[in-house]
Formats: C-alpha cells, sequence, structure tokens
C-alpha cells in the first residue's frame, strides 16, 4: 500500500487468488483506493461492482493472471500462458484506462517481460516468506485517459440475444442448460475476446447522423474518420466528470461504467459504447456527466411507501 501510494494516480488491476488471502482476505486489495488516500483506483470492486463491466473485467484478469477466478458462468476466458492471449490482456488494460499491472507470480511476471505495452516501475520484496512472496508493478503504456477525443465516428450497432452457442459460436460443453446472454453482452464479449475487432468503436444508439448496421456486419464496414477534439481540465469527483474540449459536435469516449442514471450537460447523449463506457457529443466548451437518480429510482420507494400506507390499520 505504501508503494502504490507514492506513485502518480491512476487505476491498478492486480493479480488475484487464494495467496492474496494471506492478507486477511483475497479481496484484501480493493482497498487500494482507501490507503492511497484516493491517488489509486481498484479496478476490482470499484469500476465494475453493479454495473455490465463486470464480465470484461474478469475476462481481463482471466488473460494476466496464473490463478484467476473466472467467477462469471458462460464466458469464454483466456489463459495467461498463452503469448496471445496476455498480450491481448495488455490491449484490454489500455481500453479500460488502467495505469497499474500488479502481479506478484514467478509466470506472469516472467510473460509481462516480453510485453512492449509493460514497463516495470515499482517493486516489492517479500517480508514474511509467505505468498504473495514480492510484487511486480508495471506501467502500461498507451492507456487511453478517463476522457478521450475518439478519431471514428461510431457505428450504431443492432444486437442480438441468444445462448452460449449463438453468441460464442461454439458448442457448449460445461454440462447443464446453456447460458443465456442479453443482446448486448451476446455482442460485446465475443467482440471483447476478438483481437481483429477491438479497434471498432460501437454504440447501443446515437444521431441519426450516425451510420447504422447489424453487429454481424461489424468486420466489413468502415468507420468515418474524424478530427479528434483535444480534452482537457478533466475532474473526476464521486458522481460528476467534467471536462473541455477544443471543438464542439464530435464524438468523446468517457472511459467509465455506463448506466442510465448518468446525465450530461452540455452534450447529447450519453451513449452506451462497447465494452460498457458512454460516447458524448459536446454541444458546449464544458461539459459535464451527473450521476443521480431518475424517475425509477423515486417510484420504487413511493410505492412501496404508498403500500405501507394501505397495510396501515
Amino acid at each position: 500500500m505504501e508503494k502504490m501510494g507514492s506513485l502518480p494516480p491512476g487505476r491498478a488491476l492486480w493479480e488475484g487468488g487464494n495467496d492474496v488471502g494471506n492478507y486477511g482476505t483475497t479481496l484484501a486489495l480493493e482497498l487500494l483506493p482507501y490507503f492511497t488516500n484516493g491517488r489509486i483506483d481498484s479496478m476490482e470492486g470499484l469500476y465494475f461492482e453493479s454495473s455490465a463491466t463486470t464480465s470484461f473485467h474478469f475476462m481481463t484478469v482471466s488473460e494476466l493472471a496464473a490463478s484467476p477466478s473466472n467467477p462469471v458462468r458462460g464466458l469464454v476466458y483466456g489463459s495467461s500462458t498463452n503469448p496471445k492471449d496476455f498480450a491481448l490482456g495488455v490491449k484490454h488494460l489500455q481500453m479500460l484506462g488502467v495505469r497499474y499491472l500488479m502481479l506478484f507470480t514467478s509466470s506472469s511476471k516472467h510473460m509481462a517481460e516480453s510485453q512492449p505495452g509493460l514497463t516495470l516501475v515499482a517493486k516489492v520484496p517479500d517480508m514474511d516468506g509467505i505468498e504473495p512472496k514480492g510484487w511486480n508493478i508495471y506501467q502500461v503504456t498507451s492507456s487511453l485517459p478517463l476522457v478521450t477525443g475518439l478519431s471514428v465516428e461510431p457505428l450504431v450497432v443492432k444486437t442480438h440475444a441468444g445462448d452460449y452457442q449463438q453468441c460464442w459460436g461454439q458448442p457448449w460443453t460445461q454440462g447443464g442448460p446453456q447460458p443465456q446472454f442479453d443482446t448486448w453482452e451476446c455482442a460485446a464479449a465475443p467482440w471483447f475476446m476478438n483481437a481483429k475487432q477491438l479497434d471498432k468503436v460501437w454504440v447501443a444508439s446515437g444521431p441519426k447522423s450516425w451510420q447504422r448496421i447489424d453487429i454481424k456486419q461489424l468486420d466489413t464496414t468502415a468507420e468515418k474518420h474524424v478530427a479528434p477534439v483535444k480534452v482537457t481540465q478533466v475532474h473526476e469527483g464521486v458522481s460528476t466528470i467534467s471536462f473541455h474540449v477544443s471543438e464542439i459536435g464530435k464524438p468523446v469516449l468517457v472511459k467509465t461504467s455506463y448506466f442510465p442514471n448518468w446525465q450530461a450537460h452540455g452534450a447529447a447523449g450519453p451513449y452506451r459504447a462497447a465494452p460498457n463506457f458512454m460516447v458524448v457529443i459536446p454541444t458546449s466548451h464544458d461539459v459535464k456527466l451527473t450521476y443521480g437518480l431518475t424517475g425509477v429510482d423515486w417510484l420504487g420507494p413511493f410505492r412501496r411507501f404508498a403500500f405501507q400506507a394501505q397495510d396501515q390499520p
């Protein structure tokens, strides 16, 4: 915790496993934000809980950790012993805006040594002779910032729900009924594990001027290139994200988990973007996203109190 707290701020993804339980719990490193006074953000626990980003986090961990938990049923996971999978995991870190990768197993450290996208910036020695026996901390190069101007116009993609075989294009062999996926995960999860498609930017909805295709056409559809806007003055609070753009009317990617409660001020959107981020189109040079309550949030407690009132004698 002291070593991580001495590094420049950023998101961290840490290698998990039963050995981490020697700290008291296998989730001990979710306390990184607390013990670093908010300098270091933990991807696990902070940026995926209660959101559709969960699947993409664990698929990334499977590509980088020696003993991943792979807890989400029905996903296709990678392997840290496969060089192609490990390289894809580094690309996923860059996509997710992760600044630091923390590894403690010798096999994962060995794989990291050959990755051009990782730079060793710190080491934490073993102090008690018990696993984890020392950490290597790598900085992820070319990791995209929280808010960035896009160089292409996103594609508005029609997605489809399905079972495991329909979504992944391979038979289900693990026994029991096939997992069922909603329209978003059925499209986004296979796309996330396809290195050839990862540079495609696509969204669930958008302006009428944006090109509309079916997910099956993603490989063969060319995106419209745009000169990206310059983003400055980025500030992230507990429930707000604000920034300044050099131009209006061009798409901007915000690398925070999409949820319907986000509202944009000074911009159109937010539009849900794969894997589970947000895209906005600034209508003002100063944009602010706020997370608050919607009508549905207010309706639930109101109905509960109404029913309780009816039950009163």
